[in-house]
């Protein structure tokens, strides 16, 4: 298993690319892709940080050379939203 540095003070030391992939697919597994729609301020919040969460962790993985895998699985994921 390949193992790579990333360069974040919110992601401090090695992690390995699988690792990144499989953050990813938990955090959109459990996204509620309708978050925009909530009358529930509480809820609305919670689905921007998730949605910003997202955001960010594909930008690692980006700059990890998982981009074209984080973009296929945040596509299928969305998809199935």
């Amino acid at each position: 298993m390949e193992r790579v540095r990333v360069l974040d003070s919110n992601f401090a030391g090695v992690v390995s690319m699988s690792e990144l992939l499989v953050e990813l697919e938990g955090l959109l597994r459990t996204h509620d892709w309708t978050y925009q729609y909530s009358d529930d301020h509480r809820a609305w919040t919670k689905g921007k940080n998730e949605s910003q969460a997202i955001r960010l962790l594909r930008q690692k993985c980006a700059a990890a050379g998982l981009e074209a895998e984080a973009t296929a699985m945040f596509k299928s994921w969305v998809a199935q939203g």
